[in-house]
């Protein structure tokens, strides 16, 4: 690779970063207020019950995907021309994935209990809006333009905190929450459909045959689903073991270090377009530039954990009320779990990258395990806590076995 090249590759992968850490430091702000002002407005049932909801419709969102996103970001970002027969396929099968996953969730529904049937229904069209808005501006970046997905998810995030509230503080019911927070899905999907197709200028081409995207989008769907449900089974196990309070009071502890491994997240989109081409253009530079992004993550994950174990004794009391202050110990045990995750994060980017997606898919089933065999009995001793402490277990094996992993790909690619 020529120098002039590498100092163009690094620009964009700086101005990629730029765009999607200040995007993210703005959607930080805004879901903190957003759950600042949730948490005070709820009681701490009905926040578990809210917890327990976004949990869910995250591993059914992740599931309709079908690691079509992934997918669109590698091929195009490869070969550019592809565009619009990749995005005309892609949103074909989104409409019929969206759709059983809509009648799956309504058929799931008879199984919940009534103070939770209502908002959930209510939520169902979210599949098919936040379905497609993920396509478009997962477009974007293949083209490894952050800056329109990095504006985009910030007005996201803005409506949602607009919206959500508004209808919230018209009645402080679940309902009425998810009510405003569909409108937001709605709004922003017509919004990023506007803007990609004036800016980009991509024309729906014939859709390619179904079995060349599914085929290969199989293993993505799978990884991205285990992984998503790794991330959430803490949450959804818990449901089983506790009761709605000390499922709010878990919740929130859960959702704060959720928005800071967003920060993990963002750093990976931005490197990913970048290292699925590095994989095919300059693999002998790929494994030494890896090492420098682990690195940097690691230590980030490490500093963002000692900070809200410093922090968060005096700090969660004063945004969230004294209602709250049981959220403490599982969070301090939860943000055990953060340099591991900001680490495991780099390697599900890059086995994705380097077409390795079955090793994400058995890392994340290790973790899931873990977590559903561990948290029982730590349960029994520890409470809520012992949940939390078998998530950062479970965190910290899925980080050494990808360790493990990442060193024999590189001997085996040599």
């Amino acid at each position: 690779m020529s120098k002039k090249k590498g100092e163009t590759i690094r620009k964009k992968i700086l101005r990629n970063v730029f765009f999607l850490y200040s995007s993210q430091l703005v959607q930080f702000l805004l879901s903190f207020l957003f759950l600042t002002l949730l948490a005070r407005r709820l009681e701490v049932s009905d926040f578990g019950r809210y917890a327990y909801l976004i949990a869910f419709y995250s591993v059914a969102l992740t599931a309709v995907t079908f690691g079509l996103d992934q997918l669109i970001i590698r091929e195009v970002a490869r070969e550019k021309s592809s565009a619009s027969s990749y995005l005309s396929t892609v949103l074909l099968t989104k409409s019929i994935f969206s759709a059983g996953g809509i009648l799956f969730s309504f058929l799931f529904s008879f199984h919940l209990p009534s103070e939770l049937k209502g908002a959930f229904l209510i939520y169902l069209p979210f599949l098919i809006f936040n379905n497609f808005t993920l396509t478009f501006w997962y477009l974007a970046d293949a083209y490894e333009r952050m800056e329109f997905r990095s504006l985009l998810s910030v007005l996201y995030q803005g409506l949602r905190v607009i919206f959500g509230l508004f209808f919230l503080f018209i009645s402080p019911t679940l309902p009425s929450l998810f009510t405003g927070l569909l409108l937001a899905e709605v709004l922003t999907f017509g919004l990023v459909l506007l803007v990609i197709t004036i800016k980009f200028r991509i024309k729906l081409a014939r859709p390619c045959s179904l079995a060349k995207i599914l085929r290969p989008s199989f293993p993505f769907a799978l990884a991205v689903t285990f992984a998503s449900l790794f991330y959430r089974t803490d949450v959804l196990v818990l449901k089983g073991l506790a009761d709605d309070h000390s499922l709010g009071v878990y919740g929130l502890a859960q959702r704060l270090v959720s928005f800071v491994l967003l920060l993990a997240v963002a750093f990976a989109d931005s490197v990913y377009p970048v290292f699925s081409r590095f994989y095919i253009e300059f693999r002998d530079q790929l494994a030494r530039i890896f090492a420098r992004y682990l690195t940097f993550l690691f230590l980030a994950g490490l500093v963002c954990s000692l900070g809200i174990f410093i922090l968060a004794k005096p700090l969660l009391p004063l945004f969230f009320g004294n209602k709250f202050l049981p959220s403490l110990k599982p969070l301090n045990f939860l943000v055990i779990s953060l340099p591991f995750l900001f680490g495991v994060q780099s390697f599900f980017v890059l086995f994705s990258a380097v077409n390795r997606q079955h090793f994400n898919i058995w890392l994340s089933i290790m973790g899931i395990a873990l977590i559903v065999l561990l948290s029982p009995t730590l349960f029994s001793v520890m409470g809520i806590s012992g949940v939390a402490l078998s998530f950062s277990l479970a965190s910290f094996t899925v980080f050494l076995t990808s360790t493990f992993l990442a060193r024999y790909l590189w001997r085996w690619s040599q």
